[in-house]
């Protein structure tokens, strides 16, 4: 008898793991995982069972949790029960069953109701669509909150993220209110290079936090809530009641454990690499947001799933190359999409490159200026790190100027100007170097000069000033 024949999701999930190389991150078979833990035991010192999430690696992993993000923490084998019990503590203690999120949290969209039908709560929308979190829109819900989440990276507008002046100024303005500002940190590792701060003093800004093991760390499953010693004694109480006490939780802890050491250290390697792939792309390419805040960013372009996805078949079996998952089709007919996370293997690819391939996956091609900037035997990570040297040399056709500009104070503003002066005709680099609260830089790169007239008028447009020495 025949066997049926495969569908295309099926033939695509196995040519993405049998390709040798990938931009994201890879998973080993259990074989080679559960071999890895055990040398991970021999390792790290790991002799004793936990039982019932105490001792052993479960009581090491909330230890090393809550000495990098500042507070007391407690194990948790599933992020959705975690999210509930701490939005339930905040309603109890309350005594409101009223919180705010986005209407893209996570809560909402994947989680078939459960903070409603499980914890009675009601539900308020911080925020609608692709927008970030601020005191604004807190201050635009009227009457009592027992909780505002804030989801940090919102993954599902392209993982965006406020400002820390923005999160800083909600959270205040949560105090204010008597409101508990609860950040469901389930990427708050891939977060820390936007923010620019020390983990701790970002999960400081928030009465409580939920963080994840299993996404950018790598872990098997897991995730871990954090606050005050009365809460995290309270959440016990309620993991305990809701069946999430495991008598066994030591490969799922291990490997958390291994996360940190391992992947923690790389992660703002990855978010280089991914604005690297995001500035390769054509224009016909379109990337959310446009200046990626983390390692995940979607990517948008023209054409039909089915048709996209055929190609990208073929081509992940010519190359070995894990360039792209598979797209579907956006709310924008005729426009596909396909979510970009970068993991460790792309530090060791070409960004210019695996561009090239999603250029011809979506029937586009990179400019001759794109084409032109890449140097072959580095890494993305060194092209960064060397603009200025690789564009001189490797197009005859471009020159470089810098730009002095007053008035930016973040990271945000950096996103300003980076796209201001990137739509300028003829610019095909700028590399901000940021100087908060001083004069900050800008290198560009364009086909020929730039009138200074312009580039005034571009900037005073985005909001800053041309420098007077410049």
């Amino acid at each position: 008898m025949d066997e049926p024949e495969k569908s295309l999701k099926e033939r695509l999930r196995e040519a993405m793991i049998a390709c040798r190389e990938s931009v994201f991150p890879a998973y080993a078979s259990p074989a080679e995982v559960f071999d890895g833990l055990a040398e991970a035991c021999r390792e790290l010192g790991i002799e004793e069972w936990d039982v019932y999430a105490e001792r052993g690696p479960v009581a090491r992993l909330e230890a090393e949790v809550a000495d990098l993000l500042g507070r007391p923490a407690a194990y948790f084998p599933s992020g959705v029960m975690a999210q509930q019990v701490a939005l339930r503590i905040h309603a109890d203690n309350a005594g409101n069953r009223r919180v705010a999120m986005p209407d893209l949290s996570h809560l909402l969209v994947y989680e078939d109701d459960g903070p409603r039908i499980l914890q009675d709560l009601r539900i308020e929308h911080l925020t609608t669509g692709r927008e970030t979190p601020t005191k604004a829109h807190l201050d635009a819900i009227p009457g009592p909150l027992a909780a505002c989440l804030v989801e940090l990276p919102l993954r599902d507008a392209g993982c965006i993220l406020p400002t820390f002046d923005e999160l800083a100024e909600l959270a205040q303005g949560c105090r204010e209110r008597g409101i508990a500002l609860h950040i469901d940190g389930a990427r708050i590792w891939e977060s820390q290079q936007w923010f620019g701060k020390p983990l701790a003093e970002i999960a400081g800004l928030a009465d409580t936090v939920y963080t994840s093991f299993y996404k950018g760390l790598g872990g098997l499953a897991g995730a871990a809530l954090l606050g005050d010693d009365d809460f995290v004694a309270q959440a016990r109480l309620w993991r305990h009641r809701m069946g999430g006490t495991h008598f066994r939780s030591t490969a799922e802890a291990v490997s958390a454990l291994v996360g940190l050491r391992d992947r923690l250290p790389h992660i703002g390697e990855c978010v280089t690499w991914a604005r690297a792939l995001a500035a390769a792309l054509p224009p016909s390419v379109t990337v959310q947001p446009p200046v990626p805040h983390t390692n995940t960013f979607l990517m948008y372009a023209a054409g039909d799933s089915d048709a996209v996805n055929t190609r990208l078949l073929a081509a992940l079996e010519e190359h070995s190359l894990a360039f792209s998952r598979p797209w579907k089709a956006s709310d924008e007919p005729g426009r596909v999409v396909t979510e970009v996370t970068v993991g460790q293997g792309a530090l060791e690819l070409d960004a210019e490159i695996v561009a090239g391939h999603i250029a011809a996956l979506v029937g586009s091609r990179l400019s001759r200026e794109r084409r032109s900037k890449r140097l072959h035997g580095h890494t993305a990570g060194d092209i960064f790190g060397r603009t200025s040297e690789v564009l001189l040399k490797g197009s005859l056709m471009s020159v470089q100027f810098e730009v002095r500009i007053d008035g930016m104070t973040c990271s945000r503003c950096v996103e300003s100007v980076t796209n201001a002066l990137g739509d300028l005709d003829g610019v095909h680099g700028v590399e901000v170097d940021l100087n908060p609260g001083a004069t900050s830089s800008a290198r560009v790169t364009a086909d020929e000069p730039v009138e200074p007239r312009v580039l005034r008028s571009t900037l005073a447009k985005a909001g800053f000033t041309i420098a007077r020495d410049t």
